[in-house]
């Protein structure tokens, strides 16, 4: 066995710790243990004047630190520890491993400094450390040497500090996650330079300041999150440019002003708007009603007023969530939503809505597991045909006007027996939520190109 190059036993059911004698075995090359049941540590002399390209450990529980010599050879290619209860400092020759294409350490409790392992590596084409205890900044220039990198998750770590502009470098970048982090500062001018990114998130930061103007005529960006920042300034224009948005996330920052009518006509393939806790104000542009992809809608806790006049055309209503709670909308229920099957959250409350509430709710509106009108002008009785929303989960009329008695047919909403909330306290806003729809549709659109 001392001529091994090679050990694959990926996605098997094996269990144990790995043995010593493993490095002992001086000719190996390749190594793939991911998928299985391992635990304990990784022998401390592992890759020890060895030339390995593969070593691949995920998805097993492995735990305490990665052998400091794993990539003596500097020839390593391939390198995957994620999912593992792996901790300490990543291996410093790491830095030194100019031939890495591809690492994977993310799920683990890695900590130590991101830019002593990470920089100078002209081949690096996916790095994923998200979810590990990692600190430093990225305000190194070495990054600029990554110019082949197209997919970067740094997100969930104690990231800190400005980004460099020379960041800008990463010109193949397309799936970029900084996310949950503490970075500070403004983007760099240079930040819309990344021709060919598809996803970006930078939420859960503490960047400020206006977002850059875009100089590109085009970008090819289909998911933005850029929510719990401090950014503020107008409804960005970049994003006129991006045709192929499907995802937008801007919520809980300082934005102010109107949304641009060109919203509804320019990025027409929007699935998610969230705009939650901002600035925003004025009347909400009848054009949205063109988005007719559009499942999520979040524009709470803002300042818009006056009626919401949109017109689903030919009644192709998508909706799966409206949330507008905690502004100063007017007028009847919004006449809109009837026929919005899919229609699962409605949440318009604390705002001025008067009139009775539509009795078509119970028919028209079959998937509502959430309505919420609390602290608006609602006069009337409460309508028996609500009964009919056999899904419903929670039910919020408070604060209103309302007359009458709980029609008896309420006892038949048996989906309240088995989910009743802990309190009817207001439904937390989108971003949370928005962020994970984030994610899965990002990590779908690229299994779908790389398959």
């Amino acid at each position: 066995m001392v001529t091994l190059k090679g050990l694959a036993v990926r996605d098997n059911n094996l269990e144990g710790e790995l043995p010593a004698t493993i490095t002992s075995l001086r000719n190996l090359q390749y190594l793939a243990l991911s998928d299985n049941n391992f635990t304990g540590t990784i022998p401390p002399d592992l890759g020890k004047g060895l030339n390995l390209t593969v070593v691949s450990l995920g998805h097993n529980s492995f735990s305490g630190e990665l052998p400091q010599s794993l990539c003596d050879g500097l020839k390593l290619q391939n390198f995957t520890a994620h999912r593992n209860n792996f901790s300490g400092r990543l291996p410093s020759c790491l830095k030194n491993c100019t031939a890495l294409l591809r690492v994977l350490l993310e799920g683990n409790q890695f900590t130590g400094d991101i830019s002593e392992v990470f920089g100078v590596h002209p081949n690096l084409e996916y790095l994923d450390v998200s979810g590990n205890q990692l600190t430093g900044n990225l305000s190194s220039s070495d990054w600029s040497q990554c110019t082949n990198l197209t997919r970067l998750h740094m997100n969930d770590n104690r990231i800190s500090g400005n980004i460099h502009e020379t960041f800008c470098g990463l010109t193949s970048l397309q799936d970029l996650d900084l996310s949950n982090n503490q970075l500070t500062g403004e983007l760099p001018n240079c930040w819309w330079e990344f021709k060919l990114m598809v996803a970006m998130d930078l939420s859960k930061n503490r960047f400020s300041g206006e977002l850059p103007i875009s100089t590109s005529l085009g970008l090819k960006l289909q998911s933005l999150g850029l929510a719990n920042n401090n950014f503020l300034g107008v409804f960005p224009s970049v994003i006129e440019t991006c045709r192929s948005l499907v995802i937008l996330d801007l919520g809980n920052n300082m934005f102010l002003g109107d949304i641009p009518s060109w919203v509804g006509t320019s990025v027409p393939l929007l699935t998610v708007l969230s705009l939650p806790s901002n600035n925003f104000s004025g009347v909400v542009p009848p054009e949205l009603s063109q988005l007719s992809n559009l499942q999520v809608m979040d524009l709470s806790n803002n300042s818009f007023s006056g009626e919401l006049h949109m017109d689903m055309p030919n009644h192709n209503c998508s909706l799966e969530s409206f949330h507008i709670a905690g502004n100063g909308f007017m007028g009847a229920f919004p006449p809109f939503l009837q026929g919005c099957i899919s229609l699962s959250t409605l949440d318009i409350g604390n705002n001025q809505f008067f009139g009775g509430i539509p009795t078509w709710i119970g028919s028209q509106l079959p998937s509502l597991k959430i309505l919420r009108l609390r602290s608006n002008n609602f006069t009337g009785e409460i309508p028996t045909d609500l009964s009919s929303l056999l899904q419903l989960q929670l039910l919020d009329m408070a604060n209103n006007s309302l007359t009458g008695s709980i029609p008896v047919a309420f006892g038949n909403l048996n989906s309240m027996r088995h989910n009743l909330p802990p309190s009817v306290q207001p439904i937390p806003v989108l971003t949370g939520t928005s962020h994970l729809y984030t994610r899965r549709a990002v990590n779908k659109l690229f299994r779908k190109a790389s398959g």
